[in-house]
């Protein structure tokens, strides 16, 4: 539906993980050809900066990363 309607989706890393509301994996919106923006919610996460996002956001693909290898699912928040 994403992509049928040329939409996409916009991510708050920092957010989502001190919410504790799962982390997103994008490979499987990119591949599917969906965009995917980076974005930052002092509400929820600790920080407005968009470094401090890009810093989380590696954090966050190390984590998933480890989570593959170890052969643990990834949480996605969105299903494609």
């Amino acid at each position: 539906m994403l992509h049928s309607t040329k939409c996409g989706v916009v991510h708050c890393a920092s957010s989502n993980f001190m919410l504790k509301s799962g982390v997103l994996n994008v490979r499987p919106l990119l591949d599917k050809g969906i965009k995917v923006a980076l974005g930052t919610d002092l509400a929820g996460g600790y920080s407005p900066s968009m470094l401090d996002a890009l810093r989380q956001v590696r954090h966050i693909s190390c984590f998933c990363l480890l989570l593959s290898l170890l052969k643990f699912p990834v949480p996605v928040q969105i299903r494609v």
